[in-house]
C-alpha cells in the first residue's frame, strides 16, 4: 500500500517535472525569437 502511494507521487513529480521542462524550453525558444526579430 505504501510503496503503491510512493510510486504514485513519484510518477506525478516525473510528470510535474516534465512540463516544467517542456515550459522552460518553449519559453526560451520564444525569447530567442523575439530578440532575433529586434
Amino acid at each position: 500500500m505504501e510503496l503503491k502511494y510512493c510510486n504514485r507521487e513519484a510518477k506525478a513529480s516525473v510528470v510535474t517535472f516534465t512540463i516544467y521542462f517542456i515550459i522552460l524550453i518553449s519559453s526560451k525558444k520564444e525569447i530567442q525569437d523575439y530578440t532575433y526579430r529586434q
